[in-house]
């Protein structure tokens, strides 16, 4: 139990530090963008960061001109060897949410549509608002976990033409006790 309070009390420090937008544009100019300067902390809003019954740490929609993203920032203290696909998960019900708003209006328009468009809930020209995450890992020592799907698959003896068709995911990871 005092364990337990102890990392909730460590994980309302970094959701209060990068809940402030100044640092949130920060990590997204910095780590997203290459040190180039899109995002000022006025572009960025608060978002819904519960899904499924799992909340990430911190998720902010970003305005870039008409068109925005959803950025998340983890804050990973210890290595999650699954970790690639725990952000997959985050990600793929980002774009299930905003796919489920386009069914929703679709559904709520008379506009004429295709069977397919009619059937699955999504225009031909309906397309989806990025989703990205980054890793802000601090832990004692360096990260040793997997940066990619691929990287806790098992693939022996499995083709590499079968191999090549899997879909790999990276994950975005900052080791910030080491990148100076």
């Amino acid at each position: 139990a005092v364990t337990e309070r102890m990392r909730m009390k460590k994980d309302r420090g970094w959701k209060s530090y990068f809940g402030d937008n100044h640092r949130y544009a920060d990590v997204i100019n910095g780590v997203g963008c290459n040190g180039k300067q899109y995002v000022k902390y006025s572009d960025l809003q608060e978002a819904d960061s519960e899904s499924n019954g799992m909340a990430r740490d911190l998720l902010r929609k970003c305005a870039f001109g008409v068109n925005f993203a959803l950025i998340g920032i983890e804050n990973q203290e210890t290595v999650d060897y699954k970790f690639p696909l725990r952000n997959l998960h985050y990600e793929v019900t980002e774009y299930e949410k905003q796919a489920t708003k386009i069914g929703k209006e679709i559904k709520q328009s008379k506009e004429k549509l295709s069977s397919g468009e009619y059937m699955y809930l999504f225009r031909k020209e309906s397309r989806l608002s990025p989703v990205v995450t980054f890793v802000l890992y601090s832990g004692k020592e360096p990260w040793d976990g997997p940066m990619c799907l691929h990287d806790i698959i098992n693939f022996k003896d499995i083709p590499d033409e079968l191999k090549d068709k899997v879909p790999n995911y990276q994950i975005n990871l900052v080791d910030i006790r080491r990148c100076i």
